[in-house]
C-alpha cells in the first residue's frame, strides 16, 4: 500500500514538473513573440540590405555626403579623439546657394 502511495506521488510530482516545463515554454515563446512584435513596430528598416547598398562602389565624382564629412562639426569630432558616439538624425536643410556648382 506504501509503495502505491509512493508511486503515485511520485507520478504526480512528475506530471506537476511536465506542466510546469509546459507553462514556462508557452510563457517564453509568447515573450519572444512579443519581442519580435515590437522590434518590427519599432524598426522596420531593412539594415542589412542598407548596409549593404552603402558598401557598393559609387562614381568618383559623386559628391554627396561632402557637405558632411568636410563639415567643420564633423571635423572637430573626429579630432577630439574621444570615446564619444556620433548620432545623426533629421534632414539635412541647406539652400540652393549653398549647393557646389
Amino acid at each position: 500500500m506504501n509503495n502505491i502511495r509512493e508511486e503515485t506521488r511520485t507520478h504526480y510530482q512528475d506530471l506537476k514538473d511536465d506542466l510546469r516545463g509546459i507553462k514556462a515554454g508557452k510563457i517564453e515563446t509568447a515573450k519572444s513573440k512579443a519581442k519580435a512584435e515590437i522590434l518590427d513596430w519599432v524598426s522596420q528598416v531593412n539594415y542589412s540590405s542598407n548596409y549593404h547598398a552603402a558598401l557598393l562602389p559609387t562614381c568618383e565624382h559623386d559628391a554627396s555626403g561632402d557637405w558632411f564629412i568636410n563639415g567643420q562639426q564633423f571635423q572637430d569630432w573626429k579630432g577630439e579623439r574621444s570615446s564619444r558616439g556620433l548620432l545623426l538624425t533629421g534632414i539635412c536643410e541647406f539652400t540652393l546657394n549653398s549647393l557646389p556648382p
